[in-house]
């Protein structure tokens, strides 16, 4: 399927605004803390708890694969997913009061962005080819790293003149903006019919049991990113230890944005041309090191150079991670797949790691908790030998 400029356009703008969701990277957590009163490792609960709408994308990318609304596969299920997007945040807002209200709130928001993801990933994959995947990806994860940067700031700025409530309205926004950009997908009709559930789960447990690079795949990705997170007691410590402001914390993840989106050019431009396995065993060794660099963070200026330098390592990582997805995504179940594999990272980067880095965080404190986490990523290395170039 040929690649057109206006695809590529539509990729960027969609996950510049779903990187423009961080807008409340600030302002949740410290309302979790402040205005509901809980406890730090409360507050990774819910980040982690929040994040279980990413873990069930294959099922929004079977739905898409399989049961096309109008001939369309992507376009109306965009347009579904930001109205409940939006839905979520506006609930956040006006009757979210208690852990469990905040909860529920979160995971509708949370199922509106991880369809809208799932959509247009599975129309992102239809339209890679061999040599375009690398640029795609890096297309898609820049424009989201710019998006997060332009609005980590502004959140923490944000918050010295509006409320936390009026925060999340303006986030609630953002999904509407997804919603125009989905009417101009430049997705053609399928002639697709709706297909029967059993015959669809069949075909997909047929192509499965023949792709055993795909589960090998899974399970690098899988170790990789479910190594216990420091991120939320690290936010923390920088509030509450080190005096950091609302709007030096948005700094500091417009930052790491900044540096995003610099590692996805020098992917694009420079290392998307590398050894698969070669440049993955690197990557995973250089995490290592930024990791622990985390427990030297005591001033401004080094805070500054780390999150910077976190964000141009974990957003090559993240793209090069893309890449070896997409390369093994048996055909016409695109969207399906790629939201299995990308599920499986969630479950582990987005639910049990900030779960399990707060209760550890209990028990042995910050410190001994990113020293345990930079290990922990180290244990994939043992099933690359597994992965194909």
């Amino acid at each position: 399927m040929k690649i057109r400029f206006i695809d590529y356009f539509l990729f960027a703008l969609v996950y510049f605004l779903e990187g423009a969701m961080r807008l409340t990277s600030v302002a949740l957590p410290l309302f979790l803390r402040n205005r509901i009163g809980l406890t730090i490792p409360e507050v990774a609960l819910v980040v982690g708890l929040s994040s279980l709408p990413w873990v069930i994308k294959p099922l929004y990318g079977w739905v898409s694969d399989f049961y096309p609304i109008y001939g369309y596969r992507r376009r109306p299920y965009i347009l579904i997913g930001s109205v409940i997007a939006s839905l979520g945040w506006v609930l956040t807002a006006s009757i979210a009061n208690s852990f469990w209200m905040v909860v529920f709130a979160q995971i509708l928001a949370g199922v509106g962005i991880a369809g809208i993801d799932s959509f247009v990933d599975g129309f992102a994959v239809e339209k890679s080819t061999k040599k375009t995947k690398g640029r795609i990806q890096s297309v898609c994860w820049g424009a989201r790293s710019v998006g997060a940067a332009a609005t980590g700031l502004t959140g923490g700025w944000l918050l010295t003149m509006f409320s936390f409530e009026q925060v999340f309205f303006m986030t609630a926004a953002l999904p509407i903006i997804v919603l125009v950009a989905g009417l101009y997908m430049g997705e053609a009709k399928t002639k697709l019919k709706a297909v029967p559930v059993k015959e669809s789960i069949h075909f997909l447990l047929t192509k499965y049991k023949k792709a055993s690079q795909l589960w090998w795949v899974i399970l690098f990705l899988f170790i990789f990113f479910a190594s216990p997170s420091f991120g939320t007691p690290f936010f923390f410590y920088l509030r509450e230890s080190l005096y950091f402001s609302e709007s030096l914390l948005g700094l500091l993840v417009s930052l790491s944005s900044v540096g995003g989106f610099l590692g996805a050019l020098v992917y694009g431009w420079y290392m998307d041309r590398y050894a698969l396995k070669r440049l993955l065993f690197v990557l995973v060794l250089v995490n290592f090191v930024i990791a622990l660099v985390y427990l030297f963070v005591k001033s401004v200026p080094i805070a500054i150079v780390v999150y910077l330098i976190g964000g141009f390592i974990g957003y090559i990582t993240l793209i090069h991670c893309m890449k070896l997805i997409v390369g093994v995504c048996p055909k016409k179940i695109e969207a399906t797949t790629f939201a299995l594999v990308t599920s499986v990272v969630n479950l582990g980067g987005s639910v049990i790691a900030p779960i399990l880095g707060g209760q550890l965080f209990k028990v042995i404190g910050l410190s001994p908790l990113i020293v345990f986490s930079a290990f922990a990523g180290l244990l994939c290395l043992l099933v690359l030998p597994k992965i194909k170039n």
